[in-house]
């Protein structure tokens, strides 16, 4: 296998940049702070001409002049000498559904100007004069947090013990990790994100009614193995020139461009990276289907894998524009989103706070909130259901109170999370090797939440097989034509993220649970495998500078640690956490001895245990050739392989034994009755259902999770 293309990242855009002049001093920027007689007027400038998009500035209005916009006087509003206006037009489609939160959130007032014949910097000193102009932001460009280096994924068949038939699934590691050395010689098995008993044990695949809309490159809806997991809009119909369903948007069916404002999502264009699509199968690709690769949430073969949204807001390359981005949050809101899959992000923006973004970046910010604001998703949950069930459909399932946000950290190697990531209120990925530890890439630190495979190209440069397998588009030149292609980056951690996030909405809604948002996610957070105890020592490899070719000096290891997020994600024991099971996470390769203090009392040394049952397939998945006991309070366990599973425990309270009972007419009427049997004496049975995770390393706490 060879390398087809390597795409150095970051990089400013695939769309060349005009220079600009000189017309701002950037010290004047508005950052939301005090103004002065000669800062007054551009502190409306709320970010920098750096890496903005030409001919094109975004302005919020002023109360009253958003008012006049909404009648057609807005060109008349900004004349202004020395510009020429070409276009004029609201960021957001605004509805009678929309508009209260639209409104809310302050984005009814921001819209999108055009012009000719002058430089960004000194167009935004021109309306930033202008009394009916409150803010100006330029529409700067965002980057995917990608390391992009796409490798063709050749022919392949399945083998081995695994829980579907798709065909190239045996090669995506970051599943199931069996510490193949073909993928890296540094390989650790079970450094994955223990999906495989997630699938098999609980039968937990996905859920039809749980909506990911990936913001990021098109999604090639007509791809074999995503074609099926698509959302659709059941209520616009297809090509007709009319928005059916009243969303503000025509022929909206797989989601929209917010690149052009158009419904083509289109994966067709010159240099398309294929970004877009490989992250979504990371999240949604069908399982069980004899095709390709596998989705975390792709569902079990039985149509019910969660459904990919296609919000694209880059085009033919993996840059986009703000503008963009925050118009796809709002789509997405009101569209029906639970997940809003995050892989971008801004490059060589040096952020240190909330606030500094914020300031910086309003729009976007704003844009978040709308898609976090729970009255408006209550309201959008209500609606939806009252549509459903007029078109004779079931009612989506309220299963979490409010959405979420999942982000990218970024791949600058930076010891902090890049924006908009690292808000409080969105849940931040950093990025892993097949050997468990950081990636080469990965930026750590304040802002970062949480950690998932991202693969590590230096792993192995020879295959790439030690990046992340996933779809891909034929029509992209980078992997010479195939479907399926190998990437890296914080990019591809991130899915992994939102993949286990929709497991968990499933499970949840098949148990019949529902949950805040804030208790979701502490136990997306806290679910996890400890990564910091292999973080004492050592030095990782950064790999070749991507402007200069030269080789980047080692990074020690201790860097990294407790600066990766909790942990790195494991999704069977999110599954736990929803059902309120706790888990122990035991070591393989050696019998060890747990204490069961957790369960019951820490007099559970002294307490007599009648029975420990664990059933066959559970035995099989953790290599246990002899059936665990208890000795001492201590549960005595010896796995050997990574895996995970259940087990039951029976113990007596009160006493060493339980006075049983038998049944009888003992009145002599009849009637039969339960009375104690003729010897023993009280007792109680406690019966405790214990999840067991098994792993190269146990937990702190005794093993408890």
């Amino acid at each position: 296998m060879s390398i087809i293309s390597r795409i150095s990242v970051p990089f400013v855009s695939a769309v060349m940049l005009v220079t600009l002049s000189g017309c701002i001093d950037e010290s004047h920027v508005g950052k939301g702070g005090s103004t002065s007689d000669a800062g007054s007027v551009m502190d409306k400038i709320i970010n920098t001409p750096s890496q903005a998009v030409p001919g094109e500035l975004l302005v919020c209005l002023s109360a009253d002049a958003a008012e006049k916009a909404c009648k057609g006087e807005g060109l008349d509003m900004l004349k202004c000498e020395g510009i020429a206006v070409t276009g004029f037009s609201p960021v957001f489609h605004v509805t009678e559904h929309n508009r209260k939160y639209l409104r809310k959130h302050q984005l009814d007032r921001w819209y999108k100007v055009s012009f000719d014949g002058i430089g960004v910097d000194c167009a935004a000193a021109a309306l930033a004069e202008l009394g009916t102009v409150s803010k100006v932001q330029y529409n700067t460009m965002t980057s995917c947090g990608s390391d992009a280096k796409a490798v063709r994924s050749e022919a392949s068949v399945t083998k081995g013990n695994l829980p579907f038939n798709d065909e190239k699934l045996s090669d995506q590691w970051h599943y199931i990790n069996t510490g193949d050395k073909t993928v890296a010689t540094e390989a650790l098995e079970g450094a994955d994100i223990s999906v495989k008993d997630v699938w098999s044990r609980l039968n937990v695949g996905g859920d039809k009614e749980i909506v990911v809309a990936i913001l990021d490159g098109p999604v090639k809806y007509t791809h074999e193995d995503l074609k099926d997991n698509m959302w659709t809009n059941i209520f616009e119909i297809s090509n007709d020139g009319i928005d059916n369903d009243g969303n503000g948007y025509v022929d909206d069916i797989h989601g929209w461009n917010f690149e052009r404002d158009t419904s083509k999502i289109d994966w067709t264009k010159r240099n398309e990276s294929g970004h877009g699509t490989h992250v979504a199968g990371i999240v949604g690709a069908v399982n069980n289907n004899g095709t390709g690769v596998c989705g975390v949430a792709g569902g079990t073969g039985n149509g019910d894998g969660v459904r990919i949204m296609s919000c694209q807001i880059m085009e033919g390359g993996i840059s986009s524009n703000i503008n963009s981005a925050a118009h796809a949050f709002v789509y997405a809101a009101d569209n029906g989103a639970h997940i809003a899959q995050c892989s971008f992000g801004y490059q060589n923006a040096v952020y240190k706070s909330d606030y500094e973004y914020f300031s910086s970046y309003g729009i976007e910010y704003f844009a978040i909130q709308y898609f976090l604001d729970k009255e408006r998703f209550a309201e959008m949950e209500e609606r939806l259901n009252k549509k459903l069930i007029e078109s004779g459909k079931l009612a989506r399932t309220r299963i979490i109170d409010g959405p979420l946000v999942i982000f990218a950290a970024g791949n600058d190697g930076l010891p902090y999370s890049s924006y908009p990531g690292a808000l409080m209120d969105c849940i931040c990925v950093t990025g892993t090797g097949p050997d468990g530890l950081p990636a080469y890439y990965t930026n750590f630190g304040p802002g970062c939440n949480i950690s998932a495979p991202g693969g590590d190209y230096y792993l192995n440069t020879e295959t790439g097989k030690s990046q992340i397998l996933s779809t891909f588009v034929s029509e992209a030149t980078e992997a010479g034509g195939s479907d399926y292609a190998y990437m890296g980056g914080t990019s591809m951690a991130c899915p992994h993220v939102s993949g286990v996030a929709a497991l968990g909405l499933a499970y949840a809604k098949r148990l019949g649970k529902t949950f805040t948002r804030e208790e979701f996610i502490a136990m997306l957070l806290s679910s996890v495998n400890d990564i910091d105890s292999r973080l004492n020592s050592g030095y990782k490899y950064l790999g070749l500078d991507p402007s200069t070719g030269a080789e980047l000096p080692s990074r020690p290891y201790s860097s990294y640690q407790y600066n990766m997020g909790t942990g790195s994600i494991d999704a069977w024991k999110l599954m736990m956490n929803i059902e309120g099971t706790p888990t122990l996470c035991v070591k393989v390769g050696s019998e060890r001895r747990y204490s069961l203090d957790r369960y019951f009392g820490e007099a559970s040394e002294y307490m007599t245990y009648e029975s420990v049952e664990m059933d066959r397939e559970t035995m099989q998945a953790l290599g246990i050739k002899r059936m665990p006991k208890v000795e001492n309070g201590m549960l005595v366990i010896n796995p050997g392989k990574t895996g995970s599973g259940k087990l039951t425990i029976k113990a007596i309270a009160g006493g060493n034994s339980v006075a049983g009972s038998m049944q009888g007419d003992f009145s002599g009427n009849g009637d039969i009755v339960t009375v104690p049997s003729y010897d023993g004496m009280g007792g109680m049975y406690i019966t405790r259902e214990i999840s067991i995770i098994s792993r190269g390393i146990a937990s702190n706490n005794g093993g408890w999770l």
